[in-house]
């Protein structure tokens, strides 16, 4: 212990530890030359925040003095030391994935962190704190209050202030800089474009600030020549707070032009610089090396280690009002906010919230450490270990719903059900063909009763509220979800598309889809929701099944801005197709089969009972309300004929979806009599179904739903999909149909990538029946013309406001034909 009696010394071990942490220390390493500048931008983007030794660490790296461990190579040599703990660390990629630490079921992306026995810290401003805790004959923060101040708000001015404009420097001829994959792990970081030309486009304010900075310390802070900030002898935690990105630029070539930056321009900033790096290498030779470990030995060190601290205290009077043991999520504001740790909380104080996670391997409880500042804190959900769906199909009959009707029927089945996570509604036939190929405001009448009813519902059911997270039009088939508001945010990433398959690929038939991205305490689920509406009439099956192999081939998903989705953001009324897609630069087509995510299929699919009409005594045998399955009339009789079985079955369509066994009568096609007789005589209704004479009744509406892939099954035996129900809702006066119903219960589990030898099997998820039409866009895009068109033509033609415009018009141009005419007569 005699060797921390020296400054020098004491200096040196913090930087060691700095470097490596007292235990456990993950750090940038590099697999290929283009990674050096890869750390150096993780290091200044917001992880670096004053780490002296990763300073000059990274420094060495871009001259060129990389280690074999730097280059991704493996190097046996373990330099031992005692300061006074043993000290190690595990290099990580500059850019995700970083398998150890996602081992440890840490999500915060930022490197380095630290790691103390099973606590891991994060953030290197709260390393250092740290390590001045545990190590106080070695510290280097201040003292003196007013110190303390000058330290702290050196430490906020260089993160939210300096450190943006500085990556913003970052020279656009990088090597790094053509690699997409890492650019798009920088988007995904920072939140902004890291394109060449908006780096370049970004350069001369960036480069006015940063003058503005360097002047300030030459003229303020430095002015009297002192050599450190707190003028100690030695640098101080004050001087590492403000001079990283300083020192960054100043070693990166390219960076700072010389012609507005250097020791002619700021001398006494760059002579503190060379004091700096000189005090860190001298630092640096006197100080132990760490071990090196690889991945598995590092993740084993740490989950086989004890808590560094055990008590874990939330204060109670935290504004955030939170509960020890309560799920909690916690992120950084500034950068990397898209990824969340997630939680139990076990400690909160004014500086510091600590979750505590479960390792993914050994399994064993990880605390992580998050700083207060820059991050924020919310509750989640509890853990769950499944979802609960509602789906809901129904034919609207292009008639405006009514909300009181409806939401009583859809309360009754929220109540019966197991308190659904998300709602989604299936519409076809949701209004008008001119309201619904124009879309837009025409559509709002029509959809705000379904988030009326859905209002309603929830607030009968229990209290419960659920939102309106996002619409989809394609023509007249509609997909609507809504999630309870306790979910809404577990939403992380949403993909849509939709295709006609009616007249001229025109969508008074066709499909939409919803994909979403629902993540639970680190648990992603991909769910897919597909609203179908095919080819009518009892003769034509072959179109049905035509219409299905086209939804396959034109249906694609593309991500869509989840910003605009939201209903705090999102401008009022239908989000529809005719709103631009946005998408990065690595969004790709995607099939409503893929490897990794559920799908459910709902809609008026229009399979029916006989490939004819019937004659006309045939409805004397239609199926009639009866308990005994004996009995003719009963209904599974006319079941037996059903379309969709039997082409499902011999795989000609919905290919290896899945239904639930049907227990209840026929969906279509009931009288104009019976619609009326559903507000008036619930009686009468229970004791005779009033068929039109003209269809066989059949079970045109249907939900059907894709299992496990067998791969998941194998590997989780305990998984499932569970069906909790499957029925029809009544009649209602609007349409024709009745809606149909599913409640289903998924596994709160991600659906992994199957291993190379699983994907030789039969499983649509991986070999889909028909691949992605490669014209699929400008397909639709035709189609869309063609329904603009048609959308005016039968606005003006076949609704009360087009006749009024035609009226008026034809009163106009009489009227004109009247005065020119007297006009020459005169």
């Amino acid at each position: 212990m005699s060797f921390l009696r020296s400054s020098a010394a004491k200096f040196g071990a913090l930087n060691l530890f700095a470097i490596a942490g007292s235990t456990y220390y993950l750090r940038s390493h590099h697999v290929h030359n283009l990674g050096e500048f890869g750390a150096r931008l993780d290091e200044i983007e917001g992880t670096l925040r004053g780490h002296i030794g990763l300073i000059e660490e990274s420094l060495d790296r871009l001259e060129g003095k990389a280690t074999e461990a730097d280059r991704g190579e493996k190097s046996d040599d373990v330099a031992c030391g005692m300061v006074p703990h043993p000290s190690r660390y595990r290099l990580q990629p500059p850019a995700l994935p970083r398998e150890d630490i996602n081992a440890l079921a840490v999500k915060y992306r930022r490197i380095p962190i630290m790691s103390v026995g099973r606590d891991v810290y994060c953030d290197t401003r709260l390393i250092l704190e740290k390590l001045e805790e545990r190590f106080p004959s070695g510290a280097l923060g201040a003292s003196q209050p007013d110190q303390k101040a000058v330290e702290k708000l050196l430490e906020q001015w260089t993160v939210n202030g300096v450190f943006a404009r500085a990556a913003q420097l970052i020279p656009p001829d990088i090597p790094l800089l053509n690699d997409p994959n890492w650019t798009r792990d920088r988007q995904d970081f920072m939140g902004r474009s890291w394109a060449k030309s908006d780096i370049a486009k970004g350069r001369p304010e960036a480069l006015a600030h940063m003058r503005e900075f360097f002047e300030l310390l030459e003229s303020t802070v430095l002015a009297d020549g002192r050599n450190w900030v707190l003028k100690t002898t030695k640098p101080s935690l004050a001087d590492i707070h403000a001079i990283w990105p300083f020192h960054w630029l100043s070693r990166m070539q390219g960076a700072l032009p010389p012609s507005l930056f250097g020791k002619e321009h700021f001398p006494k900033v760059y002579a503190w610089i060379d004091r700096f790096s000189k005090a860190l290498k001298d630092a640096q030779k006197s100080a132990p090396k760490p071990t090196t470990l690889k991945g598995a030995e590092a993740v084993k060190y740490i989950t086989g280690a004890e808590f560094a601290e055990l008590d874990g205290i939330v204060d109670d009077d935290d504004p955030l009002g939170l509960n020890k043991g309560q799920d909690v999520e916690s992120w950084p504001t500034d950068s990397g906010f898209n990824h969340r740790d997630r939680g139990q909380l076990f400690a909160l104080t004014r500086q510091e919230v600590v979750l505590t996670t479960q390792a993914k391997v050994g399994h064993k409880d990880v605390h992580v450490h998050h700083p207060r500042t820059n991050f924020r804190i919310q509750a989640v959900m509890a853990l769950m270990d499944s979802l609960d769906i509602l789906v809901i199909t129904f034919n609207c009959g292009r008639q405006l719903v009514k909300p009181e009707i409806f939401a009583r029927h859809l309360s009754d089945a929220i109540s019966s059900s197991s308190d659904p996570n998300i709602i989604v509604l299936c519409l076809q036939e949701i209004a008008p063909i001119a309201y619904s190929f124009l879309g837009g405001s025409y559509l709002v009448p029509y959809l705000s009763r379904f988030r009326h009813a859905l209002h309603l519902a929830g607030k009968a059911s229990r209290g419960h509220r659920y939102v309106n997270l996002f619409d989809k039009n394609v023509g007249m088939t509609a997909c609507m979800v809504f999630i309870h508001e306790k979910h809404k945010s577990m939403v992380q990433s949403i993909e849509t598309g939709g295709v006609g398959v009616g007249v001229q690929e025109m969508a008074n038939k066709g499909a939409v889809g919803v994909r979403l991205r629902y993540t639970a305490l680190g648990r992603n689920l991909d769910i897919t929701f597909v609203a179908a509406h095919l080819a009518p009439m009892e003769w034509a099956l072959g179109e049905r099944n035509e219409d299905w192999k086209n939804i396959v081939r034109g249906l694609v998903f593309m991500p869509t801005n989840t910003e605009q989705l939201l209903p705090a953001t999102r401008p009022p009324g239908l989000t529809d197709e005719s709103e631009s897609l946005l998408s990065n630069a690595s969004s790709s087509p995607r099939s409503i089969y893929t490897p990794t995510s559920h799908l459910v299929l709902a809609g008026d699919l229009n399979y029916r009972t006989s490939s004819t009409a019937p004659h006309a005594s045939d409805h004397l045998a239609f199926p009639q309300p009866t308990s005994s399955p004996t009995d003719p009339h009963h209904y599974s009789h006319l079941l037996r004929s059903d379309q969709l079985t039997r082409e499902r079955k011999a795989g000609r369509t919905c290919h290896g979806l899945h239904e639930a066994p049907i227990d209840f009568p026929p969906t279509y096609k009931y009288s104009k009599k019976a619609q009326l007789h559903t507000e008036t005589d619930d009686a009468k209704r229970n004791q005779v179904w009033e068929w039109a004479k003209h269809r066989w009744p059949s079970w045109c509406d249907r939900i059907l739903f894709l299992d496990l892939p067998g791969w998941m099954k194998r590997e989780m035996p305990e998984a499932k999909v569970e069906v909790q129900k499957y029925t029809s809702l009544p009649l209602m006066p609007m349409s024709d149909h009745r809606p149909v119903l599913l409640a289903l219960r998924v596994p709160l589990k991600a659906i992994p990538l199957p291993e190379e030898g699983q994907r030789n099997g039969d499983d649509v998820r991986i070999h889909p029946p028909f691949a992605i039409d490669p014209r699929w866009r400008e397909r639709r895009a035709a189609a869309r013309r063609k329904e603009v068109v048609v959308g005016l033509l039968a606005y003006v033609f076949l609704t009360w406001e087009g006749n009024g415009i035609l009226l008026a018009l034809a009163v106009g141009i009489l009227g004109g034909w009247a005065v020119v005419r007297n006009m020459l007569e005169v």
